[in-house]
């Protein structure tokens, strides 16, 4: 039993992105008639208009202005609200210089309608949400730690509102109240108004239980399985609460030889590496150079790794720690670790040190998202320990990926688990606006330097 899928891009935050791209053009437009008293070549002006747009879109997501859990109101939302609209700005002032493509007279007035349009547009965008929420209510059957974990996550979403926690023991085919159990799920579902019913737990087979399920589904009751309401709520797949019949049929879409996956990701990959390599040029040459005066050791660092199907590479980064960093054995990076070098940590910070990863890209051994790859050492425990660990293996591993803009460095065998869960929900949801977003997301963490150690 599976629901639908879900959006990777909630509906409220493509309405806000919608409402923020018509106010930015009013804004254009008002700001050019009151300076200029008439519009003039309209080509010019929608030239200006596409790249204030554009910018303004950018600078919005970057500070964060699209999470529709950040929203909210108070002076620090505000000036958060101030920051992007003067940071878009400045990127036009300077774009200006570059490809003229507006009066440099509406500059000010225009970033002033901006703000005070978005400030309008989003308190009253969260006012509609406040009156207009509706919960989903979810009625979990099956009892135990996957009931218990389910239950825990629904109190983090605002969105979900537990119904009820059915047991799945009193349902056992020599319980004598089996059928009154079934007379239960059909009068939670009615009396509950329940929307979701989602099994937590391995059912028995009897007519009894199943005909409720059945009926609530025809009823317009949508029917889940744990891993997917724990998907949709988490963006993680549960990897201690899999099974092999789960995974049978469970649609993984990162492994399907469509179009995207089999040529469109990699022709993505060659043109992302050349134009990234081609624009970091001068901070790769002047990177080497420091690393060279800051240590002693080669510019870059190659380790094996573990690749698509298992296949060990050579993966090549620029050298960020002391040549003898692992003189006693492999060891994961802590924070402030003593062994990585003054440049080190700068480059690691902004990842930097990464920029080399793109050769391995072009050579096609790995993708520009995707799983990170790992150490063969540290692969061999995981794959005994973690269960599934080895399928994050079925794709190419990534510069980038959706792990790491969720969760960020990993040094642990908990984080390890967590970054998998992470990794599997990417194979099962891989898609081109997925790729999009890792991408956007990636910008936003190398301008902010998060997540580095």
């Amino acid at each position: 039993m599976t629901g639908n899928s879900f959006r990777i891009i909630p509906v409220k935050a493509i309405l806000l992105v919608v409402g923020d791209v018509l106010l930015i053009a009013a804004s254009m437009y008002l700001a050019t008639y009151l300076r200029l008293d008439q519009f003039f070549n309209p080509a010019y002006f929608f030239k200006a208009l596409t790249v204030s747009t554009g910018v303004h879109i950018f600078c919005f997501y970057t500070l964060n202005l699209y999470s529709i859990a950040e929203l909210r109101s108070g002076r620090r939302y505000w000036l958060q609200v101030a920051s992007a609209v003067f940071l878009a700005s400045a990127f036009n002032a300077v774009l200006f210089y570059v490809i003229p493509f507006w009066h440099r007279g509406i500059f000010i007035l225009n970033a002033a309608f901006v703000f005070i349009l978005i400030s309008l547009w989003r308190a009253a965008f969260r006012a509609i949400i406040e009156k207009t929420k509706i919960k989903t209510r979810v009625l979990i059957i099956g009892g135990g730690k996957k009931g218990d974990i389910l239950s825990d996550e629904l109190k983090k979403h605002s969105g979900f509102e537990l119904a009820g926690l059915l047991d799945g023991d009193s349902m056992l085919s020599d319980n004598p109240m089996k059928a009154d159990t079934a007379v239960l799920l059909k009068n939670l579902v009615e009396e509950e108004r329940v929307d979701r019913i989602v099994i937590a737990g391995d059912l028995p087979h009897t007519a009894e239980t199943f005909a409720a399920i059945v009926e609530a589904k025809f009823k317009g009751v949508e029917i889940y399985a744990m891993p997917e309401m724990y998907e949709e709520l988490t963006t993680m797949v549960p990897v201690f609460n899999l099974d092999d019949i789960w995974l049978s049929y469970a649609s993984f879409y990162g492994i399907n030889n469509n179009i995207y996956n089999v040529r469109l990701k990699h022709i993505m990959d060659k043109i992302i590496s050349v134009v990234i390599l081609i624009i970091s040029a001068p901070i790769a040459a002047l990177t080497a150079v420091l690393i060279k005066l800051d240590s002693e050791g080669p510019v870059f660092f190659t380790q094996q790794r573990v690749g698509f199907n298992g296949h060990v590479f050579k993966i090549l980064k620029f050298r960020s720690m002391k040549t003898d960093a692992e003189t006693d054995g492999p060891q994961w990076a802590g924070n402030n670790d003593p062994r990585v070098t003054g440049i080190g940590r700068i480059i690691r910070k902004f990842r930097i040190d990464e920029l080399p990863q793109l050769i391995n890209v072009l050579r096609g051994e790995m993708s520009f998202i995707g799983p990170r790859p790992e150490r063969p050492d540290f692969v061999h425990g995981f794959n005994h320990s973690i269960p599934y660990y080895s399928l994050r293996h079925s794709v190419r591993p990534g510069i980038t990926g959706w792990a790491q803009i969720k969760y960020g460095y990993g040094a642990s065998y908990k984080d390890t688990v967590i970054k998998l869960q992470y990794d599997l929900f990417y194979i099962k949801r891989l898609s081109f606006m997925l790729d999009v977003i890792i991408l956007f997301e990636t910008v936003k963490t190398v301008i902010f330097g998060k997540g580095a150690r």
